[in-house]
């Protein structure tokens, strides 16, 4: 079977058309006179005979009792689109056109009308036992049927038209009256599953058809349902106000808002709960220069964040009680310059080159080759490092008990390297290392830029700290919201 289809990719348009491939042989061989201002026998005696043998082909299985529509508009299309492969007006003139068979055009026709006919009794026993997503369902593929035949403009006389939109229109109102009657029975029930289920159908109608008024209204009461029942488990949580229960009320409660508007006793239990929910820190910075103030850090706390139900301050708040204090030791950062390291040792590397040579027939040829280089080099080196130590503690103020605490350097260390040849071979020296500087070059950034730097991780590091969920160490906000 390889062997038979390596064989046929390999041919001429006349042996695709001697050994059955007609298909092949004509598309071949219209490809070949397309090319051609004259018409070559070679080419057209192929596509005559292959295009006979596939026009007969399809015509066969389009009348065929056998077949439906969607087959016989297929094999229609299918004819169609051979025919219009060929674009040299000398050969297409003499090619069948399937769009002007009169016997073929009249068997479309008569399996067109007869589906029709057939979808349209099934649709209506649907409709009357009210199926209705059934019968929508005959409609969308009566619908396509037609959106095929319509461009067929010689068949257009010989078909039975149906107002397939109509239809489609018509069953999704249909439809739509059905969900809205199944939602309005689950809201008589006025409870919260029921209104969910309610809000899903009267989605659902409105995906069919647009809703009115009164139905519009119908999705504002199914929502005013939820809104209440949020509500009232909102009040329940906040008999028993742990910090939990508060957040979950809080949440339950802007839902209701979403719903309708709250009254003035809603937003006051709404403030209430945010505040019942609230965790507040007090931030303090120790140390006996440190590089930032309460103000700042705690400014940079509450912007990095990953929860809005922790909030930091840098100075006691009389009217909030404060749940923990962080206390965050800092000491100057220090920028030190180490010193200029010398380091002579040898240095190989395989390098290519080319090399000319006399091949077997006397020319001269470049062939690529590969040696091994050696030297001995001189590496010099030398560090420049700024860091910072800082710690963190925190305690929960309603016991006194520290329940965090790290201790960290924040460093930053930059490495500058060259290097020179002693002895050997230049190729030898590293790829990797500098070489043609001075040797009293040494291009770090300035100490103060480094000062900033590593203030800056400092900074990245702490915001880390808080918001990680390392397996050594647990998240501090997890910490925080306990």
């Amino acid at each position: 079977m390889l062997f038979a289809s390596l064989t046929a990719n390999s041919q001429s348009p006349k042996k695709y058309l001697k050994n059955g491939f007609y298909e092949k042989a004509f598309v071949e061989a219209v490809h070949k006179q397309n090319r051609k201002v004259k018409l070559k026998k070679k080419h057209t005696e192929v596509i005559y005979e292959s295009y006979k043998t596939m026009y007969a082909k399809h015509t066969a299985n389009i009348i065929s009792p056998d077949t439906k529509w969607d087959f016989s508009y297929n094999q229609l299309i299918r004819m169609v689109k051979y025919r219009a492969k060929v674009t040299h007006p000398g050969v297409s003139e003499n090619l069948g056109n399937l769009l002007h068979d009169q016997p073929v055009l009249e068997h479309l026709a008569k399996k067109f009308n007869e589906e029709n006919k057939s979808d349209i009794e099934v649709a209506k026993s649907y409709e009357s036992v009210q199926n209705y997503e059934k019968a929508f369902d005959i409609y969308k593929g009566m619908k396509i049927r037609h959106d095929q035949a319509e461009p067929i403009t010689t068949l257009s006389d010989r078909l039975i038209l149906i107002d397939c939109e109509a239809k489609i229109k018509f069953i999704n109102q249909k439809i739509g009256d059905q969900y809205i009657l199944e939602a309005k029975k689950f809201l008589k029930t006025a409870t919260k599953e029921a209104a969910n289920s309610a809000i899903e159908l009267i989605k659902k109608a409105r995906s069919h058809r647009p809703l009115d008024l009164e139905e519009e209204e119908l999705l504002t009461l199914a929502n005013l349902i939820i809104g209440e029942s949020w509500l009232e488990e909102a009040k329940k949580l906040m008999l028993t106000p742990t910090k939990k229960n508060a957040r979950l009320a809080y949440e339950l409660i802007n839902r209701a808002r979403s719903a309708r508007t709250l009254t003035a006793q809603e937003e006051e239990l709404l403030e209430l709960a945010e505040s019942f929910g609230m965790t507040r820190v007090f931030v303090k910075v120790k140390g006996d220069n440190p590089v930032n103030d309460a103000s700042s850090l705690s400014g940079v706390l509450n912007k990095s964040k990953n929860t809005n139900w922790v909030t930091y301050y840098f100075s006691p708040d009389h009217d909030q009680v404060i749940d923990f204090e962080m206390e965050i030791s800092e000491k100057q950062p220090k920028v030190v310059l180490g010193n200029i390291r010398r380091q002579v040792k040898q240095n190989t590397k395989n390098v290519e080159y080319w090399e000319e040579e006399i091949d077997d027939e006397g020319n001269t040829v470049k062939v690529k080759k590969t040696r091994l280089a050696v030297a001995m080099v001189a590496i010099v080196s030398r560090t420049k490092t700024a860091n910072m130590h800082w710690s963190l503690i925190v305690k929960d103020l309603r016991d006194g008990n520290a329940i965090h605490s790290e201790s960290k350097e924040t460093k930053i260390e930059l490495l500058n390297e060259y290097v020179s040849l002693e002895s050997g071979d230049i190729l030898a020296l590293p790829d990797n290392i500098e070489s043609d500087i001075e040797l009293d070059s040494q291009p770090f950034p300035s100490d103060q830029e480094m000062l900033l730097q590593v203030k800056d991780q400092y900074l990245s590091e702490l915001m880390t700290l808080v918001k990680s969920n390392k397996d050594h160490m647990r998240n501090l906000n997890v910490i925080l919201l306990d």
